[in-house]
């Protein structure tokens, strides 16, 4: 079905119905909007979002921020957005709402859209860590799977983040389209230096799976790949 271009018409979740003992939370998590404009040839997004963006309206959010903190106790935000600054006026006003509160949170974003100011207005803000798809230390296997990022601005994006305060944790995909023991070996490298380096606090590994929607399930050709039913 069509997705829906008017977020505000979403309606919100009804805590007030969970019994008592799910209302003690450490952790909460909030979207500020659905989709992501690229097309990764992993990346679930592309199939349920369609890779168009919209976004929730400031107020929702922060009633669905101040509801989570009041009614669930939660102590620790994660914006769970594909891509946190991908509209970074946005992005800036809801740091300056979440300031008002002083809970800790943090959030995910890609390599490639970095911004010196937004950081430090986010820790600021009391945002703790950021999270980057770095997925590939190999470049050839980032351009096949469509990623649109380079190795440089990966190292540069870690580099500016702990410049701003904030923790970095890397994830990385193993078993991409063009995966060999040898580009898998270079990610495992790339993901060392930069922890070895302080700019990298924590990495997080995964493995890539070509889940229907996906350009790798629905073009395997293109990428090389072969898919084949499990019994």
């Amino acid at each position: 079905r069509p997705v829906i271009k008017d977020l505000s018409v979403v309606p919100k979740q009804n805590l007030d119905i969970l019994p008592e003992v799910y209302k003690i939370n450490f952790y909460g998590r909030v979207f500020t909007s659905r989709g992501c404009p690229m097309s990764c040839s992993f990346c679930a997004e592309t199939m349920w979002n369609r890779s168009k963006p919209r976004f929730f309206d400031l107020d929702y959010v922060m009633r669905e921020v101040d509801e989570l903190l009041t009614k669930m106790h939660v102590k620790y935000l994660f914006i769970n957005d594909e891509n946190f600054v991908m509209k970074k006026e946005f992005s800036s006003e809801l740091a300056r709402q979440l300031s008002k509160y002083g809970v800790p949170w943090s959030c995910q974003t890609r390599v490639d859209l970095t911004d010196a100011d937004l950081f430090k207005l986010m820790v600021k803000s009391n945002c703790q860590g950021i999270f980057y798809g770095a997925e590939s230390g190999s470049q050839e296997v980032l351009d096949l799977n469509n990623k649109r990022i380079n190795l440089r601005q990966i190292n540069d994006a870690c580099k500016l983040a702990k410049r701003s305060g904030l923790q970095v944790t890397t994830n990385w995909l193993v078993g991409l389209a063009g995966e060999t023991y040898s580009t898998a070996m270079e990610t495992q490298s790339m993901a060392e230096e930069l922890v070895t380096e302080r700019l990298s606090d924590r990495l997080e590994y995964y493995i890539a799976v070509p889940y229907p929607g996906t350009p790798l399930y629905k073009n395997p050709d293109k990428f090389g790949i072969t898919l084949r039913d499990i019994p």
